[in-house]
């Protein structure tokens, strides 16, 4: 009986850690952010002066040919990969909130649970629970932690010894907790 309860003792579960808005932006998402706060200037920018071009209120016939060169240079240097940089980071940092909203971190006394969300289809979530054991090493990067130790996919039975997961989520402090290499 004394096994029973310890066995139970061990499995319990210590802390969940959900997603957070404000953490993904300082840390897994903080690229999309950089990039989108550069490109939406190239996106004002061209829209302006093509505005103000398509709208016969600046001519550029009487403008020397170095303004014009260095006019079409920033265009195309800056204002047209805008066009698509910008839309792109934004839409790639929707869908990677989307995913993490859904997600969420179990941490238990000498194992964790991340339980990933792959895809969402139809407002249908389909959950891939990643179990870690025999943690041996968490590293702390800017925008994910690796763990090493005993990783399985509860899907698919495939095991790895390295996991990484997206620092996107409240308190992920408390996994470095469940070893002592902590670096």
């Amino acid at each position: 009986m004394s096994n029973k309860l310890r066995k139970k003792k061990t499995d319990e579960l210590q802390k969940v850690l959900k997603f957070d808005r404000n953490i993904y932006d300082d840390k897994a998402g903080w690229i999309y952010g950089k990039l989108m706060s550069v490109t939406i200037w190239g996106l004002i920018v061209s829209a302006f002066a093509l505005g103000l071009l398509r709208g016969g209120i600046i001519d550029m016939t009487v403008w020397p040919a170095a303004a014009r060169i260095l006019f079409y240079i920033v265009l195309f240097l800056f204002g047209i990969p805008s066009i698509f940089i910008f839309p792109t980071a934004f839409f790639l940092t929707q869908g990677k909130v989307r995913l993490y909203k859904e997600s969420f971190i179990e941490i238990y006394r000498d194992k964790l649970i991340y339980q990933k969300v792959p895809r969402i289809t139809l407002n249908t979530v389909s959950y891939e629970p990643m179990i870690v054991t025999g943690i041996q090493n968490v590293e702390e990067g800017r925008s994910a932690y690796t763990i090493r130790g005993e990783v399985l996919n509860g899907n698919t039975g495939k095991k790895t010894d390295v996991l990484q997961i997206p620092n996107a989520f409240a308190g992920m402090e408390e996994i470095g907790r469940l070893t002592g290499a902590r670096k």
